[in-house]
C-alpha cells in the first residue's frame, strides 16, 4: 500500500483494518444467474478500512443493519448490490 502523504510529501500515520462481508447464498446465486456467469458462488469479500486512528470503540455496540456487534470482524449476511446498479457490469 502506498503511503499517505501530506503537502510536503511526508508520510502520514495510518492504520489498516480488514473487515469481511458475508453474502447470502441465494442472493449471490440469483445475481450469478442474472449475469450468466459460470463462476462459483463466492460469499465472502474483504473490505480494507484505512484511517489515521483505526476503528475503535470502548464497548461493543449492536450493528445497525446486521446481526452481531462492532467487536466482530465479520459483517453479514448481506445481499450483494443490484446487478443493474453495479458500475463493473455496466456497458455503454
Amino acid at each position: 500500500m502506498k503511503p499517505f502523504v501530506n503537502g510536503e510529501g511526508r508520510s502520514l500515520k495510518r492504520v489498516k483494518q480488514t473487515l469481511s462481508v458475508h453474502y447470502e447464498e441465494k442472493s449471490v446465486t440469483d445475481r450469478r444467474e442474472a449475469s450468466s456467469s459460470p463462476l462459483s458462488v463466492w460469499q465472502m469479500e474483504s473490505v480494507h478500512f484505512v484511517s489515521a486512528e483505526g476503528i475503535q470503540s470502548e464497548t461493543a455496540k449492536p450493528r445497525l443493519h446486521f446481526g452481531g456487534t462492532t467487536a466482530g470482524s465479520l459483517i453479514g449476511p448481506a445481499a450483494p448490490s443490484n446487478l443493474a446498479d453495479s458500475e463493473h457490469d455496466k456497458t455503454d
